[in-house]
């Protein structure tokens, strides 16, 4: 009986070159990357959003000697949980992507 011969869309082409490419089997287990999940975010330069946040946070740390204290407290214990990092510089991106959460 013949073989009958799949003919695939050029994004279906590249989604099982990417799909064999990271096949890894480690642990018992299989890991793949999803194909259809773009890698580049495409997010909006939020520079001056940052920056504005950045400035309103400072100023009322300033202004409240109490709030400035739980704030360094609750920093602390972020950056021991994991939650945060300090990234070199040299590891800083130049990506026009911004992030300050509330």
């Amino acid at each position: 009986m013949a073989r009958k011969r799949t003919i695939l869309s050029e994004s279906e082409k590249k989604a099982l070159a990417l799909v064999s490419e990271s096949l890894l089997y480690q642990n018992g287990r299989y890991q793949v990357v999803v194909p259809w999940k773009d890698d580049k975010l495409k997010l909006p330069d939020n520079h001056s959003m940052a920056t504005s946040r950045l400035h309103s946070t400072e100023t009322k740390l300033l202004q409240n000697e109490f709030v400035a204290k739980e704030y360094q407290t609750t920093i602390e214990e972020y950056i021991r949980k994991g939650y945060l990092r300090w990234v070199p510089k040299s590891r800083h991106q130049k990506s026009g992507i911004y992030r300050i959460s509330p």
